[in-house]
Parts: C-alpha cells; structure tokens; sequence
C-alpha cells in the first residue's frame, strides 16, 4: 500500500514540478518537487507497515524540508548584452557575485567567429536565462542589440524578472550594497 502510495504521490509532484517550470519557476525553484519525490521514493519500501497517516505525515516532513533547503540558495542571475560591452559585463559580473549571487554570463566571443558558433553560442545563452532567477541586461549606453532583444524576450516569456545596467539596477543586496561593490572593484559604480 505504502509503495503505491508513494509512487502516486512522486507522479503528483513531477506533474506539479513540469507545470511549475512551463509558468516560470527557475530551475532550482522547478527541482524541490523532483527531490522530495526521489526521496519519498527512496524511503517508501523501508516505511511498509507505518500507515497511511504517518506516511502523509513523512512525506510532508520530506517536502518541507526540501523546500527549506531551497530557501538558503543563493539567487541565479544571467547576464545579458553585447560583447562589445565586456568591461561593463565584467563589472556587473563582479558586483552581482559580491551581493551574493550566482552569476552566468554569456561568452565575450571574438567578433569574427562562424555564425554556426554564433547560433550554438545563442542556444546556450537561451538555457542560462532557463536556469537563472532573474536577468540582468547590461545594456550600457541603453545599447540592445538584436540577440540582446531576443534574450530579454525569452526571459520575460519565462517570468523572469529583468533588471537594467543602464538604469543602475546592478549588486542589489541587503547584504552587499550597490554603492559598496562599487567601490570594492575601483568603479565609480553605477549612477
């Protein structure tokens, strides 16, 4: 009884884990169902014989604590913008380490690259915006170019929240404030 259960509660919680991620969970958010369902499965036949409402009880106990776990992760964000821009990028990338992210950045590709690399660089660029949190688009001047355009795009079709460089909205933290991580990297920060 406990095993069906058990497995009929992981079928649940992959469901609710692929309709979370198609409205826009990151990718870490989208995993807690898909690790306490692994677990709950792991667990189910050493728990035969506990009952049903122990076994309700336990499950619970595992999800909650998956969920927890998520809680102390650090944000994901994914740079945006051209590779005409890579000081800048570089600058943003620092500032978002330092308020306490987890940074993916696209690849400064040299300009003279085959547009078969451009395409599986973009691809790639698109499956980061998949595993961040949020966006953040280091536009500076407000230069958005066309892949930029089409990041931006996806990110929002994802729910993404995106932020702006050239708006000033870089290194937000509680705990490592904008102004500070500024002065950290010698920069006269963002205004």
């Amino acid at each position: 009884m406990i095993p069906e259960r058990a497995r009929r509660l992981a079928d649940f919680l992959y469901d609710a884990t692929v309709l979370a991620r198609e409205r826009g969970l990151s990718y870490f958010e989208g995993r807690v169902a898909m690790l306490a369902a692994a677990e709950l499965m792991a667990v189910a036949p050493h728990v035969t014989g506990i009952g049903e409402e122990k076994y309700d009880a336990l499950a619970l106990a595992i999800i909650e604590r998956a969920a927890r776990n998520l809680k102390h992760f650090p944000r994901i964000v994914c740079l945006c913008g051209s590779p005409r821009h890579a000081a800048e990028m570089q600058q943003a990338y620092f500032l978002e380490t330092m308020a306490g992210k987890i940074v993916l950045a696209p690849v400064c590709q040299p300009l003279d690259i085959t547009r078969d690399a451009v395409i599986t660089l973009e691809e790639l660029q698109q499956r980061k915006i998949e595993l961040a949190d949020e966006v953040l688009v280091v536009d500076a001047g407000g230069d958005l170019g066309d892949s930029t355009i089409r990041e931006v795009e996806h990110a929002v079709k994802l729910g993404r929240p995106v932020r702006y460089w050239s708006r000033g909205e870089v290194g937000h933290c509680a705990t490592a404030p904008r102004q500070a991580a500024a002065l950290a990297c010698g920069a006269g920060g963002v205004q």
